[in-house]
């Protein structure tokens, strides 16, 4: 027989159970959030006199103007990188109660995009700041380990739900990823970027050693500890009392390390894979960097089935990046094919020489990379033509075989290659110096534009976040506004005014669109937007005819979102609701203050004059008992009531409903406020 009563007591544990888990969730959240909020603006503040102290010390004006610029850029759009940066802690634990574990998928505005052409999938300046973003999480996760793997128990009970090392929502993969992701709205030189990670490291990923202590805590002290952690993370002593340990041991084989896969094994897979690759000459046009890759996956998937080990995931992205470094020369449309097909023998070996040697990837300078790097470089422009002894072509299969067939791929190995190459390059006759060199400009351009889009692309991803817009709206900005403002990046810089003023036009048109404010006062806001959007237009070449039904199009969609039309009936009904049906919300009658009598309130009649019809009928809603909200600084908006005018001032008195005054504007502060909203009429 069933008891019925049993089985709703165990429901209701359960529920208990997953309330619990969420509040302390959402504990670790915001304490997570509050500890690292205060690293980043001390790091901001670090970066800020870096930049300052090495633009003193640049050797050149160019560098130091580079600084400074930089320098200039960060101050300005930090509030937008630390919102980007808060905003993601957020996205994370979100996506971490959904178990939905991939956080940072790109998101990339293509409303215009019609060609996988228009952007590079990726440029060497991504390569080179994902390779330095992977070393840093390596080499903190080699640091937390310990704690890391208490955190991926935790977790995983926490939710329910097996973990790999990175899904953990307050790792170094989610840290790192969230800092890469919120710089992205910064249009930084590469060798900039570059030194805010070494600070970030610095001040930031060698100070949440404290943020984890506290999260253990939390764990530790939670009313649902006993249901949610394993029972070998807390004691209690024979009184019932819990005790805290310093440190849950980690064994030394964990049950994590007895299934992964090793890195005897990968490199085992990868000289198979050579062998099945390149020693047949059938399959010699069809080898690519991404078909590399993909026979490599497909091997450690079939052990991970086979033996239940699973490939650890910085050699998972060991593979990827290296994967991303050969697809750059795979697709430089600037070097030959042949070379090309020469040059991506060397994917295997360099795997290799990753897999074994941590460091590899992470070192900017290791002479593997440099070499990788003038092979490219020397080989643009070349032809059989120009190379007609086929003197080129040899030395670069003669230094391609003498890595793939040496097995013990050493640094020093890497940097005897490297000069060997180098001292060949010197005493050749290069006859495409100068094709290169023209080549080089070309690319220059090309990425500059490239890179500005990109930027403009994390900008704009982060502003519309969360914002509900029409489509046709959003088409405008993801369509021209995308364009002009790539196009003000790459002729300016982001500190210039005319970038910044059309920024700001995003905000206002976000203002515009979720506006709960008056008719009136919206039509006055919609009509400053379309001054500054036909100014964008015309900076991107729209004139004429053209530009006046983009302009219209636009004001229409506008006035369409608040249900505005534009015949002289609707007109007139607005203008009787705004001038002679102002409501307010019933907080109290209009007190009696200041002694003044009814006759004097009656008979002030405040003077217009110098001001347009537009502001006249705003001014004009200002009657005796509207109330309105004002805004105070470090403070919530305070609400208060028109309770007199003054007769010697002309200044509008507003008081609270106690009769006690809140403030007092004049007329040019009234039309301001209402327009740039900070100053609120209560319907």
């Amino acid at each position: 027989m069933v008891d019925k009563n049993n089985i709703k007591t165990n429901e209701s544990t359960t529920a208990d159970s997953i309330g619990g888990a969420r509040d302390l969730l959402n504990q670790i959240y915001l304490g997570f959030c509050h500890g690292l909020k205060p690293l980043m603006i001390s790091y901001f503040d670090a970066i800020d006199d870096i930049l300052f102290e090495m633009a003193e010390k640049a050797g050149s004006d160019k560098k130091q103007k580079l600084y400074f610029e930089s320098l200039k850029s960060i101050r300005i759009h930090k509030f937008n990188v630390l919102s980007s940066f808060l905003g993601s802690i957020k996205q994370v634990f979100n996506l971490f109660e959904e178990k939905e574990f991939e956080y940072f998928e790109e998101k990339v505005t293509t409303a215009t995009k019609t060609t996988d052409s228009d952007t590079a999938p990726f440029d060497k300046n991504d390569v080179d700041e994902k390779l330095t973003q992977n070393s840093l999480i390596h080499k903190f996760e080699i640091s937390y380990k310990d704690q890391l793997f208490i955190f991926d128990r935790q977790f995983s009970e926490l939710i329910s739900s097996s973990l790999r090392p990175h899904f953990v929502p307050v790792g170094p993969y989610v840290i790192v990823s969230m800092f890469a992701k919120s710089i992205r709205l910064l249009h930084l030189d590469l060798n900039i970027k570059l030194i805010l990670y070494k600070h970030f490291e610095l001040t930031v990923m060698t100070k949440i050693k404290g943020l984890y202590q506290q999260i253990n805590q939390q764990f530790i002290d939670s009313k649902t500890v006993a249901d949610v952690l394993p029972r070998s993370s807390t004691a209690y002593s024979a009184k019932g009392t819990k005790h805290v340990p310093k440190v849950i041991a980690t064994p030394k084989m964990t049950a994590s390390s007895r299934f992964t896969i090793d890195e005897k094994t990968i490199i085992k897979e990868l000289n198979s894979l050579y062998q099945e690759l390149f020693n047949d000459k059938k399959k010699d046009n069809e080898v690519t960097p991404l078909v590399i890759q993909k026979a490599l996956m497909v091997q450690l998937e079939r052990i991970q089935l086979n033996d239940n080990r699973r490939a650890n995931h910085h050699d998972v992205d060991t593979i990827n990046l290296m994967t991303m470094l050969f697809q750059l020369i795979a697709e430089d449309e600037n070097i030959p094919e042949s070379i090309q097909k020469v040059v991506v023998k060397l994917q295997i070996p360099y795997l290799k020489a990753a897999i074994k040697d941590k460091e590899f990837l992470g070192d900017k300078h290791h002479p593997a990379k440099k070499l990788l790097e003038f092979i490219a470089k020397t080989s643009i422009g070349w032809s059989m033509k120009l190379d007609a002894d086929m003197e080129f072509i040899n030395n670069i299969n003669i230094t391609v075989n003498s890595i793939v067939e040496k097995k013990n791929l050493t640094t020093a190995f890497f940097d005897s290659v490297l000069k060997n190459y180098q001292e060949f390059i010197k005493i050749q006759k290069n006859d495409f110096e100068k094709e290169q060199e023209r080549i080089k400009i070309k690319e220059m351009g090309r990425n500059k534009i490239a890179y500005a889009m990109k930027t403009v692309d994390a900008l704009l991803t982060l502003k519309l976040e969360n914002v509900t817009m029409p489509a046709e709206i959003k088409s405008i900005v993801l369509g021209p506004w995308k364009n002009l403002l790539s196009l003000l990046l790459v002729r300016y810089s982001n500190t210039s005014k005319k970038y910044l003023r059309m920024v700001t036009f995003i905000d206002d048109l976000i203002k515009v669109v979720e506006s709960k404010q008056f008719n009136l006062i919206i039509k006055t806001n919609i009509e400053k937007l379309l001054e500054i959007y036909q100014e964008g237009l015309e900076l991107v070449a729209y004139n004429g005819d053209e530009l006046i039904k983009r302009k219209n199009n636009f004001k229409q969609s506008l006035l369409k979102i608040h249900k505005l039309d534009e015949d002289s009936k609707n007109k007139l009904i607005e203008e009787n609701e705004l001038l002679n049906k102002v409501k307010t919300k019933t907080y109290g009658k209009i007190p009696k203050s200041f002694n003044q009598s009814e006759e004097s309130t009656k008979t002030i009649i405040p003077d217009f004059k110098g001001f347009s019809k537009e502001d006249v009928k705003l001014l004009e809603m200002f009657k005796l008992g509207i109330w309105a909200e004002f805004p105070r600084p470090n403070n919530s908006p305070v609400k208060a009531q028109l309770s007199w005018i003054s007769p010697s001032s002309g200044k509008y008195i507003f008081v609270n409903s106690r009769g006690l005054k809140v403030t007092d504007k004049n007329l040019k502060q009234l039309v301001s406020g209402l327009k740039d909203d900070s100053i609120i009429l209560l319907d």
